[in-house]
């Protein structure tokens, strides 16, 4: 199960979510279109992250 953090909103104080969490990974992107034989729209992984050719940190999925 995955939490995507609302866009319309920040969070400034991570000590109010409850819980424990693991970083499963700091490179993580969502795919906006499909590329064939890569991933489909909407798929995430690092290996989208990847393929656009980003530097440093993408999300980060917990």
């Amino acid at each position: 199960m995955a939490y995507f953090q609302d866009g319309e909103k920040t969070i400034s104080n991570f000590s109010t979510i409850k819980g424990t969490y693991d970083i499963i990974s700091k490179y993580i992107t969502i795919a906006r279109e499909t590329r064939e034989g890569k991933f489909v729209e909407n798929e995430v992984s690092d290996k989208i992250f990847k393929e656009y050719g980003q530097d440093g940190e993408g999300s980060i999925l917990n």
